[in-house]
């Protein structure tokens, strides 16, 4: 039967998947009058309100429950769970950034089973048609805001919210930092330790209870009860966490592991790791472009493959101490191929923190929470001594982050990392030990990987999709140089730990010698504080070093010259005589040249035609360039015909939000550049672009990501 089974689902995964892909609810975008309900917890910003709204009425008529999610700009309204809204809604299909090595945005909203997105059109037409509904959010919600009122800005009770009810929304960016450095975050991932705990716990005292139980036990056996008990209290978790993909994950395998006291026979464990996996995957497919799906997987199948062949008469610690060392190293080379970031702190972070995260903790935080409403005090004091113990918990991560910061990793290509695997296997099987002499020659190949670098004298550049903003970098054979960062887009997410750092690790690279930022824009320079805590930052320039967001940054310099590998950068612009401009006249301009000093490329981040102007008297002939990226986003009020002349651009590259309320690039720009011949490239349209030249053999055909990215998520671009 359960061959059957496989054998179906290689007929019905790929169909449903291809069913996603090309379902286009298309009736659903544009302007509409929507009714739904509101789900999940809302996220609350300066400035926006973001909420999931299960929508089940459109423009008056009656549709199936459909998952909106909504932003809602300054409002004069608080969003809670279990509210009913009528609201005039702008909706389109999910558009994200089209980068190497970057957040696929539209993939984790179908994962979601979010079909559109959009933003609130007229705010003072909203109605709310029925208050909070006692449902199952709203209690998140309520245990939540309880939880958080104890003590308001104490860092360490948004973790208690988290484990609590799964509402990690007033986790700080820093607390997540420390958590992925040290290879933790799982603790704060509601899923099989938490679950497990709770349904174990549970199993284990009702059983005890049962078979105390004279009456009970002639009746019904014991593993009958304390199972159905067990699951019903992780189902009971799992939905106080808000069914997250996880939770889900954890309750069927938990439903799995129940099965054979139940039916009294054994059950061979990799058949129910199997079972678990194929049903998880026949109920939502998506799953399977999941991180989260692979690890929590792979980190059950390390287990079983560890302890099997073993002797089971070893001490609990000692098989508490096999089991960290099986998920620390053997889950290595998954996370390197997931996140580029080896946390080379996780095996002595989390030595201490499961532990004491499973038995003191979550234990903890989950009977304080139950006390907190029918004893008040007591289950105050009891939530102040368990965030207590987390700041000790907290420092503890802190010094093994500044003793072992993680390491980048370059994507490896699908044989190396096939080898890695395999070493795993071959090491932690039930083999003796002089065949597992050789599974470290299978790390060889991706321990040994660089990824193809520029050649002496060559350089690559990537044009990034950062949407209505700018982010460039340059790479030759031992250095790389980032132009401009993006910005800041609110939540928590900005271009520089986004976009540039997942980029930049994707190679290997993990460290920027030279960071130009353009002007004070922030557009250009809103991924600043992201980048800097992402990876290591050189050299700081920029044309507004006085400006407050720049603090820090050396002024750029015009006629300073440098060179890297054969590969000449000069900086043309501002000089002193530009300081009474406007800020993007002030923007600092840099070409890069060959080695005999043809310009290879010329960065003018917002510049308009006052400073094209003062460009061409300064340098004249010396501004052309194979590759220009186009001034101020394709503005009218820059590329001024006598500038594109002179620069005599084969390249020109834009930088441009889909659908952006400034209509970049100007048709009549556009036009001028395809007068001249100049071949454009838009990030709207094209997504990231790669330029290189090697001096050898010249320039080569732009790649262009978005093209890429739908036939091909491995490489970087043909």
């Amino acid at each position: 039967m359960l061959i059957g089974l496989f054998a179906l689902a290689f007929i019905y995964i790929p169909t449903v998947i291809w069913a996603a892909e090309i379902d286009r609810p298309a009736h659903w975008y544009g302007d509409h009058w929507v009714q739904g309900l509101v789900v999940d917890l809302p996220e609350d910003s300066d400035r926006r309100q973001r909420f999931l709204l299960l929508a089940d009425q459109l423009d008056g008529e009656e549709v199936s429950p459909t998952r909106l999610r909504i932003d809602w700009y300054e409002a004069s309204e608080v969003i809670q769970p279990g509210e009913r809204w009528r609201l005039r809604l702008r909706l389109h299909a999910a558009r994200g950034f089209a980068n190497p090595g970057g957040f696929d945005y539209p993939k984790w909203l179908s994962q979601q089973g979010i079909v559109a997105v959009g933003y609130v059109r007229e705010p003072t037409t909203a109605q709310r048609l029925a208050p909070s509904a006692t449902n199952l959010d709203a209690l998140r919600a309520a245990i939540s805001a309880r939880i958080l009122s104890l003590a308001p800005g104490r860092e360490a009770y948004a973790l208690l919210a988290g484990l609590a009810v799964g509402d990690r929304r007033a986790v700080s960016d820093a607390q997540w930092r420390l958590l992925s450095a040290t290879g933790t975050t799982h603790l704060m991932a509601i899923s099989g330790l938490h679950i497990g705990l709770v349904a174990g716990a549970l199993y284990i005292l009702s059983a005890w209870l049962w078979r105390h139980c004279r009456y009970c036990v002639e009746r019904l056996p014991a593993p009958w009860p304390a199972a159905l008990l067990a699951w019903s209290g992780g189902l009971v978790y799992a939905a106080l966490a808000g069914f997250g993909v996880p939770t889900q994950r954890a309750l069927w395998m938990f439903a799995l592991a129940l099965l054979p006291p139940l039916l009294g026979r054994p059950l061979a464990p990799f058949w129910g790791l199997c079972s678990a996996g194929l049903v998880i995957v026949l109920l939502d497919p998506s799953v399977l472009t999941a991180p989260g799906f692979w690890l929590s997987f792979a980190a059950v199948g390390l287990i079983l493959l560890g302890f099997s062949g073993r002797r089971g008469d070893a001490g609990l610690w000692a098989r508490f101490a096999h089991i960290h060392w099986l998920l620390a190293v053997g889950l290595l080379p998954l996370l390197g191929l997931f996140f580029n970031l080896l946390p080379l702190a996780s095996p002595l972070a989390n030595l201490l923190a499961v532990p004491f995260m499973a038995l003191l903790v979550v234990p903890l935080t989950l009977i304080g929470t139950l006390i907190l409403y029918l004893l008040p005090e007591v289950g105050g004091w009891l939530l102040a001594r368990t965030a207590d113990l987390l700041d000790l918990l907290w420092l503890w991560l802190q010094l093994c982050a500044a003793w072992l910061p993680p390491y980048v990793v370059a994507t490896p290509d699908p044989i190396r990392l096939s080898l890695a695997l395999l070493a795993v296997v071959w090491w932690f099987g039930p083999w003796g030990w002089r065949l597992k002499l050789l599974a470290p020659l299978l790390l060889l190949p991706l321990l040994s990987y660089q990824p193809q670098r520029p050649k002496e004298g060559a350089v690559a550049v990537t044009l990034l999709d950062v949407g209505q903003a700018l982010a460039v970098v340059v790479r030759t054979r031992g250095h790389t140089l980032v132009y401009d960062t993006g910005a800041a887009y609110g939540a928590g997410f900005d271009a520089g730990s986004g976009v540039i750092a997942p980029y930049l690790r994707r190679l290997g690279i993990g460290r920027v010698d030279t960071l130009i930022v353009s002007h004070a824009g922030a557009d250009h320079s809103g991924g600043v504080p992201g980048l800097s805590r992402s990876l290591t930052v050189g050299r700081r320039l920029t044309g507004m070093p006085e400006a407050p967001r720049l603090s820090g940054f050396a002024p750029c310099r015009a006629g300073e010259v440098w060179q890297w590998e054969g590969v000449v950068f000069r900086l043309l612009y501002p000089g002193d005589e530009e300081l009474g401009l406007a800020d993007n006249d002030r923007s600092c301009v840099l070409q890069v040249l060959d080695g005999a000093g043809r310009g290879l490329l010329l960065l003018t981040g917002d510049l308009e035609q006052e400073g094209e102007r003062r460009l061409l008297q300064r340098w004249g002939e010396g501004l052309q360039s194979r590759w220009l990226q186009v001034p101020h986003h394709g503005s009218r009020t820059s590329s001024h015909p006598a500038f594109v002349a002179q620069v005599r651009p084969e390249v020109g590259l834009i930088s441009s939000g889909y659908g952006n309320r400034y209509h970049l690039p100007r048709p009549e720009v556009v036009a001028r550049y395809a007068e001249r011949g100049v071949w454009l490239f838009d990030t709207a349209r094209d997504g990231a672009v790669t330029l290189s030249y090697d001096p050898a053999t010249g320039a080569s055909e732009p790649r262009r990501w978005r093209s890429v990215a739908q036939d091909d998520h491995t490489g970087e671009g043909r």
